[in-house]
């Protein structure tokens, strides 16, 4: 039998395919009323297509177009724009890869290409709301890169009378356009093109539109009357279709429909036969030659053959009479494994839903070794939501460690016998784990026995789109938390998995095809499975699966991808009203424990009664959309103002020209995981059914708590992170309708709906939350350009106590260390972190290279495929006499290191309780250490109500005869360290200099020092130990055991890799290995956040398969630096350091990068600057300290402040780095006596731009101004400069030569631009810049000032 014969008779395409309908050819007017929302394949034929106009609903002409266009034009073929009028203009092959993204940067491109035709047609002059607005906006480039036509797409006609809500009610009674829907159909907005690419711009547009976006099945154009003959791009490739009772289009408002399969490759569906073995065989040995070396050169045919009826199938696309692309399913399953290496509890384990629960096996009996905990454990039921769940994919409740209550979901609904497809609803009882727990576990198992011996693993894992917030507590041998194990799922199973799928490069568009087709198959099974290595690229076949969980213990080296034959279906999104209370009650009570307070309910009750403006949306699936699969509520923002000041907003979104009345929050947004690839559809038309351009959703603090009262939103996945500003801006309090600080602030904008999205699947495990890697993971995670959302699924921090959370503001706690960032508790909230990560809470304790794991704990064993050490360097025990190199050691338990706001929340609250059972009895605490940190824990004692008397200061330096130490490295000025130490005797504070640490008993605890002369023995009611920061012990014996290069801190090379290409380090446990001659330029020196930032960055451009395109920003102080491979890298930001100390001074030092040399060596040298200085750090009664050092070049180098009052730390950082100048001329303001207080000079509103989060972005574009060179050679300001410098030998220049440069900058017209630059600046910030004389201030000021008496003639 012939192959084409023989493949009719097994062809399995889709229903729509195989149906008698779909074989026979209908006018087109007969499918415009037969519009199916499903994208299902169509088989090509030869026959030539046909052009319609539609004069009316009943008189149809049908025209002969096959001339004029090719219906199944090939992907790989491109259609030629010839014209031959110049010999400038050429012929050029143009097609969907041609195709981009239009940005914000393209309008002024754009607006060339705008002339009368196209304001004519769609009357838009400024093309930048409609870009803004659009939910899709392309470009076509030729092969110049040059732009030649744009089109912006949006659900709604661009008709302005006509409402977003209501248009296919219009579509239907006017232009008798049946079933047109937001789903399935685009309208036109905008059109601008180059006259020579007039007919052939649209095809190459339209193939790439059709090819991203599967469900569209149609593009509109609305034509106004008079305009028929502006739009003859469109003659050939769409239909004309008049309203009723009109036949002349030129006369009437007339429709031109675009039909997807006028623009895309049409594919063949249908079983693979055995002679297809020629066609497959070499097509999947381009991606697995070793099918091949295993099975043969037959092995298609074989498959085909032994398995005809049984449980594996092959189909394929067919393209030409040949087999393009190619999937091999398989309906044996190995569901033990998966269900024990991933969380399938939401799918049932992958059996049939109705089965599954009658036939699950008993739970297994409870564990003995904490009875008190187990039996309050909940029994881990399956749910609509259960724990195998992301915790952005289910509502997740978190509860109290003391009151590990039993909560239960009992659900209300009913089988849905018709439809298989919500066979997950059908759920009897369910409980709800805490906080996104697996199992409920102890969250710190101290809270039992405070001073019982606990384990060294607190594993903690939080993740907002691809994991649980997990905790798990391993006890001491005699005391372990054991978890429990599910309740195996049984019962008929349903799922079947694709082998293999290839596609040849110019046919990967046929594979979306084979996916919808690969169901009937296997009409039975529900469920199709795929599995990719975690380290392979994303692929757009991926954007019709969901990806699963794996479970922290799993092992497996495959990434699994789900995809339920319900995402192949439609939904419709409906405002739900006071009719629809029954479903919301019902979905309601599927999410969250009845009776339980609960926020969507409520909203959805003011809503309906007017109380609040809050709207209602039910996205609803099935055969007639009545089963509610999704829910979500909207309201306006009250206060837009105070939202800019404390979010950069600008950054992802323009939104100055946006009414307030377009912005919306989101209160809350639940989807089915089965539906989720509906979710960007579900937000799109929350857009356009409110109206509400831009949306906001807040990822509250209190959404992790047992006390949350709505579900966390789904919507995080596909919504942008606004990244907070860091330095606050003072706004009045208000009632706001978002939740107050901190919060994570997210943003949607159909513009931003269409941006594609990356998943990153490779296992990244960071070790440490040191400033270096919260730094790194905020860079690594943060999407900075809107090009595309990148996602990182499996991102992993390992740290002792986890990410802290400063839920009591403890003010004691947090003067224990001093600051040296100004990243704090509230900014890691507002960055939305613990949403994009998930944390391990333990120790390494080993590193197994070869097979890519570490060790945390004892037995917990964590893969990796990229390793970051990013711990620092820790106080830990000070070295006993004669003891070894990294020994470990064990403190006592009244003996305190602090090195985090954990360790300063467990020795404060260790302390109480000894002072409690200490009573009235007299007592001592040690303070040993020399450090500003000593000096810090010895303010925060007397603030924790310990009289200065009990407090006993030891160091282990003298500051005179042998060892001595100068005292400037801690505080970097002789009068502020002398000041503080007379502050400290003064406070009565017992101060010993010169005693060393040597030994230590417990029971009673005694402290053993000596000196040069003498001992000295204690017996303290607690120490706080401050020793030299070193690395830790653990940290210290896995980086050896592994065979990494350690010379007394992890050795690195300049791109911060160690001897494994693996393996990373950065931050102070670092150093550069000893041939590079780099110590001076060791981490250790250096600001740890840019350091992990600049990792940050790197890795993200190693691991992204695109180059984010970037603005160009000038960074002050690299453009001059030039890093070969082997470069050491120098880092220019600032060293910090904030503290309070005793007496309540506030100390402020903020010092150039390197190491530091004392200030009487540094002030020695020649070139060491200008200090100018007001106040007096011996008499800060009436006023503070304050010095500022500038460079020879006079640029701020030094910042040391000391007050008793209160100032705001992290404005004056910002002024590190500026020139004097930009400083309102502050050397010669204070030479003329002008300035007698620093800090009331830099708090007045002239230095209010400076102190804005955007005011480097207006640096970096004045630096590229002044550094530009005109079109005509040696014509720059820039280049006489040079030339000027170069012949003086760099010395500084005259005057009549720096009068020279001034009069060609002014002649050159790029002061009239920075001028510009700087009052657009102004504007963009009048809310908080209204202090500045701006032309909008000055004309507000001056309204009506004609009537004003003070102005009329006398």
């Amino acid at each position: 039998m012939h192959r084409s014969e023989r493949a009719k008779s097994v062809t399995i395409a889709s229903s729509a395919v195989l149906s008698e309908k779909s074989e026979r050819k209908l006018p087109r007017a007969e499918k415009l009323k037969q519009f199916s929302y499903l994208f299902t394949p169509k088989i090509s034929t030869a026959q030539p297509q046909t052009h319609v106009s539609f004069y009316n609903s009943s008189d149809v002409k049908i025209q002969d177009s096959s001339s004029s266009t090719n219906a199944f034009l090939d992907d790989s073929k491109s259609f030629s724009s010839t014209t031959t009028t110049s010999q400038d203009e050429m012929t050029e092959n143009l097609t969907r890869f041609n195709v981009r993204p239009l940005l914000y940067e393209d309008i002024e491109e754009v607006k060339k290409l705008m002339d009368a035709r196209v304001l004519e047609v769609f009357h838009i002059e400024d093309p930048f709301e409609t870009i803004h607005n659009c939910f899709i906006s392309y470009k076509l480039v030729n092969i110049l890169k040059k732009i030649v036509a744009v089109i912006c797409m949006d659900e709604y006609p661009n008709v302005p009378a006509l409402p977003q809500v209501g248009w296919s009610h219009w579509a239907d009674k006017l232009y008798n356009i049946k079933d047109l829907t937001s789903y399935n159909s685009l309208w036109v907005h905008l059109v601008a093109y180059d006259k020579k690419y007039e007919f052939g711009f649209l095809f190459p547009i339209l193939n790439n539109l059709f090819h991203e976006l599967m469900i569209k099945q149609f593009t509109l154009f609305v034509i106004p009357k008079g305009c028929h003959d502006k739009v003859t791009y469109l003659d050939g490739c769409s239909s004309v279709v008049l309203p009723k009772d009109f036949t002349d289009p030129m006369q009437v408002q007339t429709i031109r429909l675009c039909v997807r399969q006028d623009f895309i490759t049409q594919y063949k569906i249908r079983r693979a036969v055995e002679e297809d073995n020629d066609d497959l065989v070499p097509l999947i040995h381009q991606f697995s030659p070793r099918f091949v070396e295993l099975y043969g050169e037959y092995y298609v045919a074989e498959i085909i053959s032994r398995h005809h009826e049984g449980h594996r199938s092959i189909i394929v696309a067919e393209h030409e009479g040949e087999a393009v692309s190619v999937l091999c399913l398989n309906s044996t399953v190995n569901y033990d494994q998966l269900n024990e290496c991933f969380d399938l509890h939401v799918f049932t384990g992958l059996y049939k839903a109705e089965t599954a629960r009658q036939e699950a096996r008993k739970p297994v009996p409870k564990p003995s070794p904490v009875q008190s905990i187990k039996e309050e454990l909940p029994p881990p039921q399956s749910s609509i939501f259960p724990p195998g769940l992301s915790i952005l994919e289910r509502p997740i409740e978190r509860y109290n460690s003391r009151k590990l209550d039993e909560v239960r979901l009992k659900s209300k609904s009913t089988f849905i016998d018709e439809e298989l497809l919500f066979g997950w609803m059908k759920t009897s009882e369910a409980a709800l784990p805490a906080k996104g727990l697996t199992f409920s576990i102890l969250d710190n198992i101290e809270d039992l026995s405070p001073d019982s011996s606990t384990s060294s693993i607190h594993l903690t894992l939080n993740k907002s789109h691809a994991s649980d917030f997990m905790v798990y507590e391993e006890a001491s041998s005699e005391d372990t938390i054991s978890i429990p194990s599910e309740l195996p799922f049984m019962g008929t199973e349903n799922a079947f998995a694709i082998e293999i799928l290839a596609a040849h490069a110019k046919h990967q568009t046929s594979l979306p095809f084979l996916i919808i087709s690969c169901f009937e198959c296997f009409p039975t099974r529900d469920y199709c499975l795929l599995m990719m290595p975690h380290t392979s690229d994303y692929s757009a076949i991926l954007n019709y699966f969901v990806r699963v969980q794996p479970k922290l213990s799993s092992q497996h080296p495959h990434e699994l991808y789900i995809c339920h034959r319900g995402q192949l279906t439609p939904i419709r999104i409906k405002h739900a009203e006071i009719q629809d209370a029954e479903k919301v009650a019902n979905f309601i009570n599927l999410i969250q424990p009845p009776n339980t307070p609960g926020e969507i309910i409520t909203n959805f009750e003011k809503g309906c009664s007017g109380e609040e403006p809050i709207a209602t949306f039910l996205a609803l699936s099935g055969k007639h959309h009545r089963y509610p699969v999704g829910i979500a509520q909207v309201t306006k923002v009250t206060d837009l103002t105070s939202m800019k000041m404390k979010y950069a907003i600008n950054q992802r979104s323009d939104i100055r020209r946006d009414s307030d009345f377009t912005f919306g929050y989101l209160l809350s947004f639940v989807i089915s995981p089965l539906f989720k690839g509906h979710l960007k559809y579900f937000l799109r038309e929350i857009h356009r059914k409110t109206e509400f351009k831009t949306l906001f959703y807040a990822l509250n603090y209190h959404d992790s708590m047992s006390y949350r009262v709505r579900p966390l939103s789904f919507a995080m996945k596909d919504m942008w992170l606004v990244p907070p500003r860091k330095i606050k801006v003072s706004v009045k309090k208000q009632q706001y309708d978002y939740p107050e600080e901190p919060y994570a602030l997210f943003i949607s904008t159909p513009n931003l709906m269409s941006k594609q999205e990356v998943q990153i699947n490779q296992r990244i495990v960071v070790v440490g939350a040191s400033d270096t890697a919260l730094s790194f993971l905020e860079k690594l995670l943060t999407n900075e350009v809107t090009q595309c959302l990148v996602t990182f699924t499996n991102v992993l921090l390992v740290s002792t106590d986890g990410l802290i959370r400063d839920e009591k503001r403890n003010k004691v706690r947090n003067m224990l260390n001093a600051t040296h960032t100004l990243r704090d508790y509230v900014y890691m909230e507002k960055t939305g972190l613990r949403s994009k990560i998930s944390v391990l809470k333990g120790s390494l304790t080993g590193i197994d290279r070869k097979v890519k794991n570490i060790r945390v704990g004892k037995s917990v064993i964590v893969p990796y495929d990229y390793l970051f050490l990013m711990t620092g360097l820790q106080y830990g025990p000070p070295k006993k006499a004669g003891a070894k190199e990294f020994e470990k050691t064990k403190l006592p338990t009244n003996c305190f290191t602090i090195n985090n706001e954990a360790d300063g929340d467990r020795a404060l609250n260790t302390l109480r309780r000894l002072l409690d059972r200490h009573g009235n009895k007299p007592y001592q605490i040690v303070i040993y250490g020399h450090s500003i940190d000593c000096y810090c824990c010895i303010a925060a004692l007397i603030e924790f109500g310990i009289p200065c008397s009990h407090i006993t200061f030891i160091e282990p330096v003298s500051s005179v005869g042998e060892g001595a130490v100068n005292h400037e490295f801690v505080f970097q000025d002789g009068g502020i360290f002398e000041t503080a130490d007379n502050l400290v005797k003064k406070y009565g504070v017992e101060t010993k200099l010169g005693f060393k640490l040597v030994d230590w008993y417990s029971k009673p605890l005694t402290l053993k020092f000596e000196s040069f002369t003498r001992y000295l023995v204690l017996t303290p009611l607690c120490a706080f130990l401050y020793s030299d920061k070193a690395v830790n012990v653990e940290i210290f014996k896995a980086i050896h055991e592994a065979g990494l290069v350690f010379d007394g801190r992890l050795v690195i090379d300049p791109d911060c890799h160690t001897n494994d290409e693996f393996i990373f380090g950065a931050g102070p446990v670092t150093k550069y290995s000893r041939k590079l001659w780099a110590d001076h330029l060791s981490h250790q020196h250096f600001n740890s956040q840019e350091i992990g930032a600049r990792l940050g960055r790197a890795i993200r451009t190693l691991l992204l398969p695109f180059k984010e395109r970037k603005k160009v920003k000038y960074e002050f102080g690299k453009s001059c630096w030039r890093q070969s491979k082997h470069m050491v890298p120098y880092y220019f930001k600032p060293l910090l350091t904030y503290c309070k100390l005793p007496g309540g001074l506030r100390y402020l030092n903020v010092v150039k990068p390197g190491p530091q040399t004392p200030l009487e060596t540094a002030m020695s040298d020649s070139d060491y600057g200008f200090v100018y200085t007001t106040g007096n750090c011996k008499n800060l009664k009436s006023q503070g300290y304050f010095r500022i050092h500038l460079n020879n070049h006079r640029m701020v180098e030094t910042i040391t402040c000391l007050s008793a009052q209160k100032f705001d730390y992290r404005k004056l950082v910002l002024l590190w780095g500026k020139h004097e100048a930009l400083l309102n001329n502050l050397v010669r303001r204070f030479e003329s006596i002008y300035i007698t207080d620093l800090f009331e000079y830099f708090q007045k509103a002239w230095c209010s731009a400076i102190f804005l989060d955007d005011f480097p972005l207006l640096e970096s574009a004045i630096m590229k101004i002044m550094t530009s060179v005109t079109e005509v050679p040696g014509e720059s300001p820039l280049e006489d400069l040079y030339r000027m410098y170069m012949e003086n030998g760099f010395k500084p220049l005259p005057t009549h030569q720096r009068q020279m440069i001034l009069e060609k900058f002014t002649d050159s017209g790029f002061e009239e631009q920075i001028q510009l630059l700087i009052m657009e600046f102004i504007r963009d910030h009048l809310s908080v810049l209204d202090m500045y004389a701006h032309p909008v201030i000055v004309n507000y000021i001056l309204s009506g000032y004609e009537q004003s008496p003070m102005f009329k003639k006398i």
